[in-house]
């Protein structure tokens, strides 16, 4: 009798301590509520444009010398 006691304790327990987890909201679901589109993106520097940096070449002539026409982004 004593076990069965235990484990309905136990399991009511089990059951109780998984709703806080349940209960927090998601992303998806605070983006919706803020009338906003989810999007999961991990590599979100990727998406912006991070800049990917080369290393320094001593026999090189310096970048604000070499730059093409409107920039680093410049399709000429």
């Amino acid at each position: 009798m004593m076990k069965k006691v235990l484990l309905l304790w136990g399991v009511l327990l089990f059951f109780l301590g998984g709703e806080a987890a349940a209960a927090r909201p998601s992303a998806y679901a605070r983006a919706k509520s803020k009338g906003r589109v989810y999007v999961h993106r991990p590599n979100y520097k990727l998406y912006r444009g991070a800049r990917h940096y080369r290393p320094v070449r001593w026999l090189q002539a310096p970048r604000f010398l070499a730059r093409k026409a409107g920039g680093s982004r410049s399709r000429l």
